[in-house]
């Protein structure tokens, strides 16, 4: 008669890293004259393979010549893989829109099988508490969650937006005064004709003597036409040239 024998398909636990996975093999129990499982070559395992988080089957199938045998499933566990995300802080002054809003991904307190599996990213934005006064804003995970990146298991620190007011209006600048002008000098070609008012004086005999609303006003100024040469300024004959005394 063929002896009994169990055959257990093997499980295994792994970390999701972005590729897949597997397990394979089996053990046996109940064998006898010191036999191992490599007498069992009818049989084979199938599945236990997959990529994300998750559990996968993994079984045993076949007979032999010598045993009866029972076979159990084994599985294949891949859970998800830390990460460790950190808002980072963000700026703004008053009245302006929000920056966009980021993270950065790290192992936090693990150490292996962490962190973003390279060249992938995540499902979900982060959120900050609401409110548009001055002052200092939670950067929250919002929908950066663990249900949206069934992959990971999600660590997260906060970060902080600081909405700092609007600065002073700086003062204008006084203008510069204008630059005064500058003295203008020239020349006079010779000969040259100038013309000047010269005060002319007008005597009279009579003490007190007034004007009458009819009579016309002395003109006290008369025009003189000069000629300048290199050696002086000629005068018009008939120019009294004395001194004016008042």
């Amino acid at each position: 008669d063929k002896a009994n024998a169990t055959v257990t398909a093997n499980s295994d636990s792994v970390t999701y890293n972005g590729t897949t996975q597997n397990v394979s093999g089996f053990t046996a129990s109940g064998l006898v004259g010191g036999e191992d499982e490599s007498v069992l070559s009818g049989v084979t395992t199938s599945g236990g393979s997959g990529k994300d988080a998750g559990t996968y089957a993994h079984t045993a199938s076949g007979s032999d010549g010598n045993y009866l045998l029972t076979f159990v499933a084994g599985e294949l566990t891949v859970t998800p893989r830390p990460v460790t995300l950190t808002a980072d802080d963000q700026r703004k002054r008053h009245g302006q829109a929000d920056p966009a809003l980021s993270w950065q991904a790290g192992c936090g307190a693990a150490t292996t099988d962490c962190g973003l599996v390279a060249d992938e990213s995540l499902t979900g934005d982060l959120l900050r508490k609401p409110g548009e006064e001055v002052g200092r804003y939670a950067i929250e995970q919002g929908s950066l969650t663990d249900t949206a990146n069934p992959n990971y298991v999600i660590t997260f620190e906060e970060g902080e937006l600081l909405i700092a007011p609007l600065p002073p209006t700086p003062e204008p600048e006084p203008e510069p005064e204008p630059s005064p002008e500058p003295e203008k000098s020239g020349s006079i070609a010779y000969p040259a004709e100038v013309s000047i008012a010269v005060l002319q004086r007008r005597t009279t005999d009579k003490a007190g003597t007034a004007l009458t609303e009819n009579e016309p006003a002395p003109q006290p100024f008369e025009t003189l036409h000069l000629r300048v040469e290199e050696d002086g300024i000629r005068l018009p004959a008939g120019v009294n040239t004395t001194p004016f005394s008042p």
